[in-house]
């Protein structure tokens, strides 16, 4: 009498499509910084330390990955993954 809920496949793949949209953000944010740090290194003391464009490199995958897991995050009966 009890079954298990039926499985939602329309659900989980809107849910891996966005995924795949976060991963492609995440890889252009990362070649963006790349390029960034590149062209700013040895441009003098107006664009900073050498550490801030090595951190936003550093960084760009991890963001795009939590800003997908909070996109993808569990809400009223969603699953929490794809």
């Amino acid at each position: 009498m009890n079954e298990p809920h039926p499985p939602r496949p329309v659900l989980r793949s809107v849910g891996a499509l966005l995924a795949g949209f976060v991963l492609a953000g995440g890889v252009v944010g990362l070649a963006l910084s790349i390029v960034g740090a590149v062209t700013t290194w040895d441009r003098g003391p107006d664009f900073g330390p050498h550490w801030y464009p090595l951190a936003v490199v550093a960084t760009a995958m991890p963001c795009a990955w939590a800003g997908g897991r909070l996109g993808l995050a569990p809400r009223d009966g969603w699953p929490s993954r794809p």
